[in-house]
């Protein structure tokens, strides 16, 4: 997720373009109007597990139509009517080819409650249940990997890096459906990276992140404490106050999980990359063009070269 062109910018993407296409949700002839957000908690009184825990909803409290996306991938959703359904998906691909993004109409499907495979996932809906589960030959695939690396521990405590690397990957989007499973993938991670000078023998990392290193600044689209304050409160803090003092401290809290959650190599990488940018806008003239500009001076200096 560096400057580079990768996940990020396809993600930044589609959320614009969903932005675009949804509209003002208060006009009426937006086939993605909605006047209210229904909430179906657990826990609640009248929870109802068929229904979806957060929901849109029009006047005639009608399910409103919508949009998922998965990284670059968008589904229409919508209510009952075949009409509605078919209307936001065309809104979504007139934006979408509007915005320069590729649509492809192939990967389109009619609304159903049993529908297939998207996003590593396969979900059913009856009117007593959803069930979530994985198509039958990952399933098939995940017990094979398994037993290959029962047998190759039966052989002896050594198993080879590249193919464990593989079933981990495989196993990531099996996790994704049952999460339960997520500790036993911990012990994968754990055994991959035990060869690392900074994990310790029970499989924990020392100084891994949480350590401030040159370029973190760069990792994210970074303003201090008081400006993302004004922009939040619309004012500057009041002397004394507990809450905005809670605020602020709750602000700093997240800007250091944002530049300190990324690996030393990835910060390296980017800031070599900030380095090239920055002797890019000296040559496009860019007035006070340095290392020590900020953040989004880079992404205007990045714009202008992918442009």
């Amino acid at each position: 997720m560096g400057l580079c062109p990768s996940p990020y910018v396809s993600v930044r993407g589609v959320l614009r373009l969903k932005e675009e296409a949804h509209g003002n949700p208060t006009e009426q002839s937006n086939v993605f109007r909605w006047e209210r957000v229904e909430l179906n908690l657990p826990g609640s009184l009248l929870y109802s597990p068929v229904k979806p825990w957060v929901s849109k909803r029009r006047k005639d409290a009608t399910l409103a139509a919508d949009s998922v996306s998965f990284v670059d991938d968008i589904r229409s959703t919508g209510p009952a009517e075949i009409d509605a359904r078919q209307q936001a998906s065309q809104v979504m691909a007139k934006e979408a080819a509007h915005c320069g993004i590729q649509d492809a109409a192939r990967k389109r499907r009619d609304v159903s409650q049993t529908p297939g495979a998207w996003a590593g996932s396969v979900v059913h809906t009856t009117d007593l249940s959803v069930t979530i589960m994985v198509e039958q030959t990952k399933w098939d695939k995940r017990k094979v990997k398994l037993q290959w690396m029962s047998s190759r521990l039966d052989e002896g405590p050594d198993v080879e890096h590249k193919p464990l690397e593989r079933i981990r990957g495989f196993l990531n989007y099996v996790m994704q459906v049952y999460p339960a499973m997520i500790p036993y993938l911990r012990g994968f991670h754990g055994t991959l990276d035990s060869w690392r000078s900074n994990w310790t023998a029970d499989g924990f990392v020392k100084e891994r992140f949480m350590v401030a290193r040159n370029g973190d600044n760069f990792m994210c689209m970074f303003q201090c404490d008081l400006c993302h304050f004004r922009n939040i409160q619309r004012r500057s803090p009041s002397v004394g106050s507990m809450k905005d003092q809670l605020l602020l401290r709750c602000i700093r809290r997240a800007n250091l999980d944002a530049m300190w959650a990324k690996e030393s190599s990835t910060v390296a990488n980017n800031t070599r990359q900030v380095r090239k940018l920055v002797e890019k806008g000296k040559e496009l003239v860019i007035e006070g063009c340095s290392l020590t500009c900020c953040t989004k001076c880079v992404w205007i200096i990045l714009t202008v070269l992918i442009l």
